[in-house]
């Protein structure tokens, strides 16, 4: 049991006042001289005994009142668990008063003393026990909180998502968020302790006083890169328990977008975290109302052409219509995307009178499609032809709608210089078919505007050609004596590329005491039997099999014969053949991986075109219609070569690593002549970043990747420097407007855990402990007036007997 004004209970102490004034007002009796002594003495005796008994009773009466009245003013309290105990306890108070009463009784009619004495000795032992239970209970029992307008420990966690950037006419969702929250702060007790925390990755922690808490309100915008919400959520929770405070919430205001809350209910459950002594309202900003147009990330046909030409894009671009009460959806409506190409300059970006200078964009392709809700489009787009060197662009939608984030979308390709790839093959009919692969560009242009310069050589010219020549070496069925070519392992060790197509022609190697050399070891050649077997890809976020879709035919493409391959642990195996653990497709880096001197050397473990006589039996991978074994050629090629385009483009809230092809690229050294620094030019004016690399260092890797747009780095001297960088996108997964429904909460902060709100109303700011306490403050009022009108009754009736 609790008190709000502990000290009124010392009121109690002035129940010795009606003792004073009972015994002050007690008469001595008169004497009065009767005919008959006996008499008189008789009277006396009868008339002392009651009037002993009823002002006992009185006195009684009046010291409860006065006790009553201060227990009363002190506004006692329980705990709810304790309930039943107190409870308990006051039915053997009245108990023990009832069995007091029947005593007094018995000895008023002249019963049996005997009986009233037992009774009231009875009484006087529940009466110890109810006060030395009672004492107990308040020694150790739960103490509870008495003022639920005291101060709270509370910690604000609003929803700043992608999705908290919608905006129409009639509901702006990020000023939303501020005033539900500003709303919340204004409520609260001044000596309260408040923290704001948002999506972001800063640490959670209490502000120093409102104003602060209202200045982090101010500063609040949608965030590209936000952490989980059940992370954040949690930490608020933490948070609150580190005050002293007793009243302890987490107010969370969200709009529960699917993208948020269905990535929480896949992660670990905060409900034992927050059940407790911490009290969780979630307050709904409601559903959106209005039609918003998304585009997805931009796909390149390829992110690395060659000089002047063209490039076709692809975007998906997908309509959404969010109707509210009584509101007709829309039947469709035209969407145009505009295509832009930032400006290629060595002196931007820069810094000038403390803002950033981009290049500026151009508008270079357009198109138009129409679409009805719920429905999506892929639209079409141009490059034109394009210089040497990196371009950034970008997509974006004209008009307005209610989420602007996802109107733009950013990509970047590497216009480079053609590749040189040697094809070292004794088949002329088999490397033409392959340097057709390769060579072919992605709009089927001419053969000189391809990005590979190709040549090929018969196997014994290997040991003579110059290997360092070529980014990428290709050894179409290589013999024994190719297979132990000590210039190849040499090649692979200083940085060179190798793919190798097994065929009948290393038969004879497995049995080699050189098979320890930088092919696998060869087991043996297996035949499979009629119908044969087919590929199975096992990585299929690999770049050289990204292109090939989960449903590409491979059963129609028979493989009869291949040689089983014993593989490293370092190995990655890419494609196993069906209903085997036999590797069809490794990739191995051969070399000195700590200091990026090691090649990748890519194993084929049957031919990849098997047109001659003696190697048709082996597959069929280049029959009728051979598009996945031909886009499986150039994907393998332009991966090797370092031309799949994956250095140019990353997500938003991904580490971005960039290669640097020469140690020696800075324009900027400092004196102590081995360091130069370059500059990295984040997207939204955000201030330069300078990074420092020295002559041994090969790349550089950016952490912080905290929005979507292009980011450049200045300060190469290469020939494709200009424009150097890359572009980063937000997941299109990250946005989703659709409302979880409120049930799903369930999942993530466990049922019976939170409160559920969607109007400010019917938002309590109290706390846990309050919940839990029961006021005793009326009951007592309720009893000292009892008592104090049992007193006037008694009194009344003990003076109007004395007169």
């Amino acid at each position: 049991m609790s008190f709000l004004n502990a000290t009124l209970v010392l009121g109690t102490l002035a129940a010795v006042i009606p003792v004073v004034l009972h015994l002050i007002a007690r008469r001595e009796p008169k004497k009065v001289l009767f005919p008959s002594i006996a008499f008189l003495t008789k009277k006396f005796e009868t008339n002392r005994s009651r009037m002993k008994v009823r002002r006992w009773w009185l006195l009684a009466m009046r010291i409860a009142a006065v006790a009553a009245l201060a227990i009363a003013l002190a506004r006692p309290a329980i705990h709810r668990s304790l309930s039943i105990t107190w409870l308990t306890i006051a039915m053997m108070v009245v108990v023990a008063i009832a069995l007091l009463v029947m005593a007094t009784v018995s000895m008023l009619k002249d019963k049996s003393r005997k009986v009233g004495y037992s009774l009231a000795a009875l009484a006087a032992l529940l009466v110890v026990i109810a006060v030395g239970w009672g004492g107990s209970t308040i020694a150790s029992g739960p103490s509870v909180a008495i003022d639920s307008s005291g101060p709270i420990a509370i910690a604000i966690v609003v929803d700043n998502s992608l999705t908290s950037g919608w905006k129409t006419s009639n509901d702006d969702r990020i000023q939303r968020l501020r005033d539900t929250a500003t709303w919340v702060i204004s409520r609260l007790p001044r000596t309260s302790r408040v923290a704001v925390i948002d999506r972001s990755s800063t640490p959670a922690a209490f502000s120093l006083d409102v104003a602060g808490a209202m200045s982090k309100l101010e500063q609040l915008s949608p965030t590209s890169l936000s952490q989980p919400i059940t992370a954040r959520i949690d930490a608020a929770a933490r948070l609150v328990r580190t005050s002293d405070l007793e009243s302890r919430q987490v107010m969370v205001i969200s709009d529960l977008a699917s993208s948020t809350w269905n990535d929480a209910a896949m992660q670990a459950d905060v409900g034992s975290t927050i059940e407790g002594d911490v009290s969780v309202t979630v307050f709904d900003l409601g559903s959106p109302e209005g039609t918003n147009v998304s585009l997805g990330i931009p796909k390149i046909a390829d992110a690395t052409p060659p000089q002047d030409a063209p490039v076709s894009l692809t975007v998906l671009a997908h309509l959404d219509t969010f109707s509210g009460p009584g509101e007709v959806a829309s039947d469709g409506t035209s969407v145009t995307a505009e295509l832009q190409v930032f400006e290629t300059s060595a002196s931007l970006p820069v810094v000038r009178d403390g803002e950033v200078v981009y290049p500026q964009a151009s508008n270079v392709d357009r198109t138009t499609v129409k679409l009805s809700p719920g429905q999506s489009a892929e639209m079409l787009l141009t490059l034109p032809g394009l210089p040497l060197g990196t371009h950034h662009g970008r997509v974006r939608l004209l008009g307005e709608d209610g989420l602007a984030v996802d109107n733009e979308r950013y990509f970047s390709i590497e216009v480079l210089p053609p590749t040189s790839v040697l094809v070292v093959s004794d088949y002329v009919e088999e490397s033409d078919v392959l340097i057709g692969a390769i060579s072919a560009s992605s709009l089927l242009t001419a053969k000189e505007e391809s990005e590979f310069a190709v040549e090929r050589i018969g196997m014994n010219d290997l040991s003579v050609a110059r290997l360092s020549d070529f980014k990428t070496i290709v050894l179409m069925d290589p013999s024994t004596e190719v297979a132990t070519n000590s210039g190849v392992a040499n090649y692979l060790a200083e940085g060179g590329n190798v793919l190798v197509c097994l065929g009948p022609n290393l038969t004879g190697y497995e049995s080699s005491q050189r098979n320890e050399g930088w092919l696998p070891r060869m087991v043996l050649p297996w035949r499979v039997p009629e119908p044969g077997t087919f590929f199975e890809v096992v990585r299929a976020n690999h770049p050289a099999l990204k292109s090939l879709a989960e449903d590409t035919p491979w059963n129609d493409f028979e493989i009869s014969q291949y040689w089983q391959i014993q593989t490293s642990p370092s190995d990655q195996v890419l494609i196993r053949y069906a209903g085997t653990d036999h590797p069809a497709m490794i990739e191995r880096r051969v070399g000195d991986e700590a200091n990026d001197m090691s090649g990748k050397l890519m194993v084929l473990t049957t031919p990849l075109v098997a047109l001659t006589k003696t190697k048709r039996a082996w597959n069929r991978l280049f029959g009728l219609d051979p598009w996945p074994a031909w886009l499986l050629t150039r994907q393998t090629i332009e991966y090797l070569a370092g031309r799949s385009g994956e250095d140019a483009m990353t997500l938003v809230g991904q580490p971005k690593t960039i290669r640097l092809r020469n140690a020696d690229e800075a324009q900027v050294e400092d004196s102590s002549g081995g360091r130069s620094r370059l500059q990295l030019f984040p997207p939204l004016g955000a201030a330069p970043v300078p990074i420092d690399i020295n002559e041994t260092t090969a790349e550089v890797t950016i952490a912080d990747v905290a929005s979507p747009g292009v980011y450049y780095l200045r300060g190469l001297k290469d020939v494709t420097s200009p424009g150097a960088g890359f572009t980063a996108n937000f997941d299109s997964q990250s946005v989703n407007l659709r409302p979880i429904d409120p049930s799903g909460l369930d999942r993530v902060l466990g049922a019976g855990n939170y409160a559920y709100v969607r109007e400010r109303d019917e938002i309590e700011l109290i706390d846990q402990q309050a919940a839990k306490r029961i006021s005793l403050a009326s009951p007592a009022m309720l009893l000292a007036l009892v008592v104090f009108l049992l007193e006037q009754v008694l009194g009344n009736r003990f003076y109007r007997s004395a007169s």
